[in-house]
């Protein structure tokens, strides 16, 4: 019996050790094949972090410059000599420094006005020098403002709609009267470019679509 007790000890144990190297072995497999496919992140050195704080200031900067160089765009006398309208141009746009270089022609305009305006703004202003130009206005017929010394500041206007609003040169400062009108309830965003000779009248029609 003392025989066959220390068989079955020796064999328990030599089981024991048997399963043991196979467990750690499967263990080890598995550790080996998650780091295969796990993703791990290096770490970011110190210096990394405020690498990457100066390239997010210097792309803040950059954008924000593009949209202010963007809203500030330069407009030449190119741009309108062709027909007299400066497309999506705001009011105020000066397209030149002096009034001897402007070469326009004197024009009347149809404007659509937008659906369900019964009034509208209207902006005049100098779109070269600020040289003493001097218009009066009329709205069907009726002089609504006179002796306007125009600026490269606009001047606002309220006329009803439907309207003819004309624009009559008083004085000429120097090489023409030039001049640049908006009209905000327009239908389109469109800035008009005219001269007006002393005497006479451009005509801007005013109707609604």
């Amino acid at each position: 019996m003392e025989i066959n007790r220390r068989n079955r000890q020796e064999n328990s144990n030599n089981l024991n050790n048997i399963r043991q190297p196979d467990t750690e072995q499967r263990d080890s497999q598995r550790s080996n094949s998650d780091l295969e496919y796990e993703t791990i992140e290096p770490r970011k050195p110190h210096w990394a972090k405020k690498h990457y704080f100066w390239i997010g200031i210097t792309a803040l900067i950059t954008f924000v410059g593009a949209l202010f160089l963007g809203s500030t765009k330069n407009y030449s006398m190119q741009d309108v000599v062709s027909n007299g309208i400066g497309k999506g141009m705001p009011a105020g746009t000066t397209l030149i420094s002096k009034d001897e270089g402007v070469d326009l022609t004197a024009r009347d305009f149809d404007i659509k006005i937008k659906q369900g305006k019964t009034s509208s703004r209207v902006l005049i202003w100098d779109f070269a020098s600020e040289d003493g130009d001097v218009v009066t206005v009329k709205v069907n017929g009726v002089v609504v403002a006179s002796n306007i010394g125009i600026m490269n500041t606009p001047v606002p206007l309220e006329i009803p709609i439907p309207s003819k609003v004309e624009i009559v040169g008083v004085k000429d400062g120097v090489g023409g009267i030039t001049y640049g009108i908006k009209f905000p309830g327009a239908a389109s965003n469109n800035s008009y470019f005219n001269i007006a000779p002393e005497g006479s009248a451009n005509t801007y029609n005013l109707t609604i679509p």
